[in-house]
């Protein structure tokens, strides 16, 4: 492996690592909303408090969302870089489809949310980081692809 490769290779890795950091910074700053600013009657969260009951739910989220995104984003970012040539917005599309796809299943298999209102409350709060989460992977890479491209051609 040549000093080339490990370079691709460590861009590739810092282009993930700001599509898993976009997408969980927008779980929490949802949820914060959620807790902080959306009123809530007088019995929400009584044994923690809402600081107490954010960082618990908060801590249960990222670990269900950094479990989907090493299952989902890495593999499916690669597949689509590789060897699928879709259109950008279907990428974006299937890919945070299986994304929540995983989420919903690693966040039921293990019991970490078993009613009907805890499920929807994963699915609500998963589907947008999941969104935003591809979005940032995907447009990453072909802003990288079109500044490789460009060297090539001697314009950069």
């Amino acid at each position: 492996m040549g000093s080339a490769d490990l370079l691709r290779c460590a861009n590739a890795m810092k282009r993930l690592l700001l599509a898993a950091l976009s997408g969980w910074a927008t779980l929490v700053s949802l949820f914060a909303v959620d807790v902080f600013l959306v009123p809530h009657d007088s019995g929400f969260a009584p044994e923690m408090g809402p600081f107490g009951s954010f960082v618990f739910f908060v801590t249960l989220f990222s670990a269900v969302y950094f479990g989907a995104f090493l299952l989902s984003v890495v593999p499916l970012v690669l597949l689509f870089r590789r060897f699928l040539n879709w259109p950008a917005y279907f990428n974006l599309a299937v890919g945070a489809v299986i994304f929540l796809c995983i989420a919903y299943l690693i966040a039921v298999c293990s019991g970490i949310f078993s009613g009907r209102d805890n499920q929807i409350a994963l699915i609500v709060f998963l589907a947008f980081p999941a969104i935003v989460c591809f979005k940032v992977a995907l447009s990453v890479r072909q802003g990288g692809a079109a500044a490789a491209h460009s060297r090539r051609r001697g314009r950069g």
